[in-house]
């Protein structure tokens, strides 16, 4: 897998570059203990081969669209958090694009101060 290592203000963070979708979803069940916030269309599009990580761990499918950033929409997503009892050693694994993971960052900044996240754009 290629990896490129991003120099920000906030720090440095490494972005993978995994070659299938096949080995993304591998990458991704290595993950110990995650929850996934999804594109609705994503996931409806990319379902069965998402499937071993979907069925491994809570999903959480996301209508992404303004009307869900919100603080509405951000209250549903922590609710989900706090019913799949997410702790500080949960990741967030976020499977969308840029209002997804708007909704996913804001979520893991106010659980638990500061949850992991793995973002997956699409």
């Amino acid at each position: 897998m290629e990896s490129l290592l991003i120099h920000s203000s906030q720090g440095k963070y490494p972005v993978d570059f995994d070659p299938s979708l096949a080995a993304l979803v591998q990458a991704l069940m290595a993950v110990p203990k995650a929850v996934v916030f999804i594109d609705r269309t994503v996931a409806g599009h990319y379902r069965a081969a998402l499937a071993p990580l979907l069925e491994r761990c809570p999903v959480y499918e996301i209508e992404c669209s303004e009307e869900e950033k919100t603080l509405e929409g951000c209250a549903r997503a922590l609710t989900f958090l706090q019913a799949n009892n997410a702790s500080r050693q949960t990741q967030v694994i976020a499977l969308g694009g840029g209002v997804l993971q708007d909704i996913a960052t804001f979520c893991t900044h106010v659980y638990y101060r500061c949850l992991k996240w793995v973002y997956v754009p699409t």
